[in-house]
């Protein structure tokens, strides 16, 4: 057993933030509700921990409640994912949560992981075992625990039933493990039967995961109205929940489902028109939302999202599925970027320069196809990687691309938000077409093309670009090896035909250009993290001074995430020192 056999100290080396949830009492007698405090000193009240910090995940914890007065249900469920747990070789700790016969299953990451996988492989639990509460791993801004040997705010302390705390103080789960244990969770989810819920749906209702209706068709953006009220400044004589129910409703017709909704507000938290989700009205103050019951924020949105759904669909036979809003700016896509890629594809190119223009311009079509919009982000070391060239290479000739008009800058970057570009209608275009020819039986009017034409056209676009630019972001196809152009040349001429990739290595190798592009990425990367870790520095800075608790000091074994969220290092007087810090990244990648 470890030496931490103090709950307040165990508390201190765990955490991942300097701020702890400390439960509230109401009249004397303690609720299940929390409120967020500094870790300065050990608190009077019981606390919980959070788990993530900046979207990722440090800890995993499986939280199998007893809500339903069923011990026999959640002793199985516990002893059932410790069964799975093993068999990955995942080491855990597991404690009674509370005396009514809850359990925690806490795993530590030696990689952090993104909150995308801990939230799959909370669902992907809660559908496997009945009695496994996801919530702590859905919201990585709020998602918390109380600690292994703390107080319950009923009565009664976390009690370590199996495992030691040294797994907790030094992992050894791998995200590869962790990506697995998902896999096994998938698996057994598929082997139950269809409806495990006891609820039958209405007939020709879709339902999600969380079996919540919604409206099928197009996936689309929130509405103009929608995206104001979101923006839109709070006062407190704001109707917080008429507003929310607005937004909700925006969702509903944009065919979203629950979990697209609610994976949207836990990411936009700081937007005034998600205030109700969030916090509560109390005797004229908001305070935080509960973590679980009726009153939390995921209990709030389902009530919200199924009275918009009905609503809507109430006798409403307009929403079937098409989308003509989204058709159209697909269509308008795609016949740009047809046009586009044409004139680029077939243009004579005289220097490196052109060629490396037409290298960016394929780069940024292919991300304009992938997102169906022309107005697009992208960061030139990006594209660097993309199209196999440098990224002041790609910053010179995007440059280039805005002077000749082919697109314009349409908002410069922010913190850790890249340039936006906009792609440009040809001027004086030949309507050249380099792929509806390959395609027989289309309907390819400009003015009414059909969904099934317009899938046909893109995806050819797409299967062209991708394939392209794997060639010319080889190795072999970058300055050193046989140079940009005529790198751009092998890959238009084995566009029908693919190059081998044994071909691509060994021209490599003859020219001595292995490893130019890992090169790139390994500096690139490096760069984002110094970049990131800066912004998060700016961020703290600013934040109210009342929110500022000081932050530990970078330690050597420190991993590279981890170090992102400890103090940027600092010269003897006091400036910013980038240098040590970026030697500090390096060694944590090392």
């Amino acid at each position: 057993m470890s030496r931490f056999m103090d709950p307040w100290a165990l508390t201190r080396e765990l955490s991942v933030r300097d701020t702890i949830r400390v439960y509230t009492r109401t009249a004397g007698a303690y609720t299940n509700t929390t409120r967020e405090t500094s870790m300065t000193k050990q608190p009077l009240d019981p606390w919980a921990m959070y788990l993530a910090w900046e979207n990722t995940y440090q800890y995993l914890v499986f939280d199998i409640d007893n809500h339903t007065n069923n011990p026999a249900q959640a002793d199985k469920d516990a002893a059932r994912l410790q069964e799975l747990l093993d068999t990955h070789g995942i080491e855990y700790v597991l404690c009674s949560s509370s005396a009514n016969g809850g359990y925690h299953i806490w795993i530590a990451l030696l990689d952090s992981i993104s909150a995308q996988l801990a939230r799959d492989i909370a669902l992907a639990a809660r559908r496997v075992y009945p009695s496994v509460d996801p919530t702590c791993m859905l919201n990585p801004a709020t998602g918390c625990v109380r600690p292994p040997l703390s107080p319950h705010w009923k009565k009664g302390a976390s009690r370590i039933l199996t495992g030691d705390l040294n797994a907790l103080l030094e992992p050894t789960a791998s995200e590869q493990q962790i990506l697995d244990l998902l896999d096994s969770l998938n698996s057994l989810s598929q082997a139950l039967p269809a409806n495990t819920t006891g609820e039958d749906k209405p007939a020709g209702q879709h339902v999600d995961q969380h079996g919540l209706p919604f409206i099928p068709g197009t996936l689309r953006p929130l509405s103009p109205a929608a995206i104001s009220a979101l923006n839109a400044p709070v006062s407190p004589t704001t109707d917080t929940s008429a507003r929310l129910y607005q937004i909700t409703l925006a969702a509903v017709r944009a065919h979203w489902t629950y979990s697209q909704y609610t994976d949207y507000i836990d990411t936009h938290e700081q937007l005034p028109g998600l205030i109700h989700a969030f916090t509560r009205n109390n005797h004229d103050t908001r305070i935080p939302r509960d973590n679980k019951g009726a009153n939390s924020m995921r209990s709030v949105i389902a009530r919200m999202w199924r009275k918009a759904y009905t609503t809507i669909t109430n006798g409403n036979t307009q929403f079937t599925g098409s989308d003509s809003e989204f058709l159209h700016r697909s269509q308008t896509t795609t016949h740009t970027i047809e046009n586009l890629v044409a004139w680029n594809m077939t243009r004579h190119l005289t220097g490196t320069g052109q060629a490396t223009d037409q290298r960016v311009l394929n780069t940024l079509s292919l991300f304009a196809l992938q997102a169906h919009r022309l107005t697009i982000q992208a960061d030139s070391r990006r594209i660097a990687l993309t199209c196999g060239i440098s990224r002041q290479a790609a910053s010179t000739s995007l440059k280039r691309l805005m002077s000749q008009g082919l697109i314009s800058l349409t908002r410069k970057a922010e913190g850790r938000l890249a340039h936006t570009y906009t792609i440009h209608t040809m001027k004086n275009s030949t309507n050249t077409r380099l792929t509806v020819s390959q395609c027989e039986n289309l309907d390819t009017s400009e003015y009414a093309p059909t969904p099934a034409t317009l899938s046909t056209i893109r995806q050819s676009l797409l299967t062209m670009l991708t394939s392209w630019l794997q060639i010319t972001s080889h190795d072999a196809c970058t300055y050193k090896g046989v140079g940009i152009r005529q790198g751009n040349q092998l890959a238009t001429q084995h566009l029908e035909k693919p190059l081998p990739a044994s071909y691509l290595d060994q021209l490599a190798i003859k020219h001595a250009c292995v490893g130019t592009t890992a090169t790139r990425e390994a500096t690139y990367t490096l760069e984002r993290a110094l970049w990131a870790w800066w912004n998060q520095e700016l961020t703290y800075l600013t934040s109210p001074a009342a929110t500022q608790t000081g932050r530990r000091t970078t330690h050597p074994t420190d991993s590279a995430s981890m170090l992102t969220l400890r103090r940027y290092p600092r010269t003897s007087g006091h400036s910013p020192d980038h240098g040590t810090a970026k030697q500090l990244l390096i060694a944590a990648a090392a």
